[in-house]
């Protein structure tokens, strides 16, 4: 709601709690205002506070809060200067509101409150998600998994980083983790800088990890394995779809989820005691269970 001062340009915006006790002066009552009944005090305080800004003139109305025995008002009130004295003139109370709506009032006496609806409020244009991959990085960082991929800080290493947090945050597939940039900044995190191409920062980074397996496996298991302590390990299959010509791993056999009439191929992984996992390796999917960690 707002309140023009007739002969100026200026335009005072006011902002009302649901429930607002106002005693306009000494000598009157506090008034309780009813959900029924606001409106029309609505208005009353406008023709109010019109008549108290064109009886002053150009003196602009502010609020000042009290906290008299621990419990706030505002004291609605207008400075002018007589001579050479600065005098002040208290037009009303606000009462019975907590001190943060209280200043929210004082700051739309100010003009310090802009609506939604104005054209110059703050509008949100975009955003993306921050917090989880800011998070996660570090915690991968802290446990060495950087480290663990490759001693050097390469580009593919955060690629790799990126995917494994994606993963978590995500659990889509490559393709669509590439198509996460504008929603993420966890490929900016990365030192990924522009569109994120699928080829080159998922696939080309996965070749480079298939060469690393080995070492990296070996420097998993120094770390989460002792001599004589339990292993755990186990197999599954994944199948596919179509034909594949000439491919050694892809193959007919024994489908553990009843998927008959597809190629498969089997999946070995080996991880420590506590469930965390140190090997990895992709087998022919050929009939029978024969596959064992070496």
């Amino acid at each position: 709601m707002a309140l023009r001062v007739p002969g100026t340009c200026s335009e005072t915006r006011f902002v009302y709690p649901k429930s607002l006790k106002l005693s306009p002066g000494k000598g009157f009552s506090d008034f309780c205002f009813s959900n029924v009944a606001i409106r029309f005090v609505f208005i009353a305080l406008h023709l109010g506070l019109f008549c108290i800004i064109c009886s002053h003139g150009s003196s602009p109305l502010h609020l000042e809060i009290q906290t008299h025995r621990g419990k706030p008002c505002g004291v609605i009130r207008s400075t002018f200067r007589e001579g050479s004295k600065v005098k002040h003139t208290s037009h009303g109370r606000i009462s019975g509101v907590p001190l943060s709506k209280l200043r929210l009032i004082q700051a739309a006496f100010r003009g310090d409150v802009i609506l939604k609806e104005d054209p110059e409020a703050l509008c949100l244009l975009s955003s993306r998600e921050y917090g989880a991959s800011r998070a996660l990085l570090a915690l991968a960082d802290e446990i060495g998994l950087s480290r663990s991929i490759y001693s050097r800080r390469e580009p593919w290493v955060r690629d790799c980083l990126a995917m494994i947090v994606g993963r978590v945050i995500y659990a889509g597939s490559k393709l669509a983790l590439s198509h996460q940039g504008k929603n993420t900044a966890l490929w900016a995190l990365c030192g990924v800088s522009g569109p994120v191409d699928v080829r080159e920062h998922c696939y080309a980074a996965m070749d480079r990890l298939l060469e690393r397996q080995e070492a990296i496996q070996k420097r998993l298991a120094s770390l989460h394995l002792k001599d004589g302590s339990l292993v755990l390990y186990d197999i599954t299959s994944s199948y596919f779809e179509g034909e594949y010509a000439d491919s050694e791993i892809v193959q007919f056999g024994y489908n553990r989820d009843g998927k008959r009439g597809h190629e498969q191929m089997v999946i070995g992984l080996l991880c420590s005691e506590a469930g965390c996992p140190v090997g990895v390796e992709v087998f022919a999917g050929t009939p029978g269970c024969q596959h064992g960690a070496r």
